[in-house]
């Protein structure tokens, strides 16, 4: 006969084989049986939250991510289920908020695999605060992502052209200038380089990196006509 672990286990088991084929219902009532038998268990409200969310049932799926994490505070996979939920809802700063006490905890004591979730999840935040033209709260999001992982090319090209907007040259010269040594093949990141530098009219050097950004894609007619415009000066 199986121990309560092993039921557990087996249940989470058959719910994850029911989501696989949108057997919501089947999933919700083998879990809420498993609350009858066996009492609370933070990872059984989890996976209903995750059947919920599924399902695209926001506020029931943060109840059941609430009280999972109820159960276990270090829940760490509820907690930032919860902030995806809430990022759904268009709650922002409550999930802003959520992220910075899970990242409150030592960096160092953060799995990679976590700290690669939290950065999305800032990354995820910073965008939806740029489309809702909301620059400062969006440039802080993006810090923070790249601060926990600096290779998120699509992220720290995003905050370099919030800084470009911003009239915040510097800045964005060291998000260019940190995108090409991760990503060499970044073309864009040369092209708005070389329009800085040649906003500062420094033309030599902003001739250097859009000819690197032709070396990248030789057919990029933006390019050439930005290299005869600097070739007319």
């Amino acid at each position: 006969m199986l121990n309560t672990r092993d039921q557990i286990e087996s249940i989470q088991n058959k719910v994850k084989l029911y989501q696989s084929i949108q057997r919501y219902d089947a999933a919700d009532k083998l879990l809420r049986n498993s609350i009858e038998k066996f009492g609370e268990f933070a990872n059984i409200r989890y996976l209903l939250g995750l059947n919920f969310h599924m399902q695209s049932r926001f506020p029931e799926a943060v109840e059941e991510f609430k009280n999972a994490i109820e159960i276990n505070p270090e829940y760490v996979e509820a907690i930032l289920s919860l902030a995806v939920t809430l990022c759904d809802l268009s709650q922002y700063q409550e999930a802003a908020n959520l992220l910075n006490e899970l990242e409150s905890q030592s960096k160092e004591q953060l799995p990679n695999y976590i700290k690669g979730k939290i950065a999305n999840l800032h990354g995820e935040c910073g965008h939806l605060y740029s489309e809702s033209n909301m620059p400062k709260l969006a440039l802080n999001e993006f810090e923070k992502a790249l601060d926990l992982l600096g290779r998120m090319s699509d992220i720290r090209l995003a905050a370099a052209k919030l800084y470009l907007n911003n009239n915040e040259f510097e800045k964005a010269k060291f998000h260019l200038s940190e995108l090409i040594i991760n990503d060499p093949q970044n073309q864009e990141s040369r092209v708005l380089l070389g329009l800085l530098y040649f906003r500062e009219e420094n033309h030599s050097k902003a001739q250097r990196y859009w000819k690197e950004a032709q070396d990248i894609n030789p057919n990029s007619s933006s390019v050439k006509a930005l290299l005869e415009s600097i070739s007319a000066n």
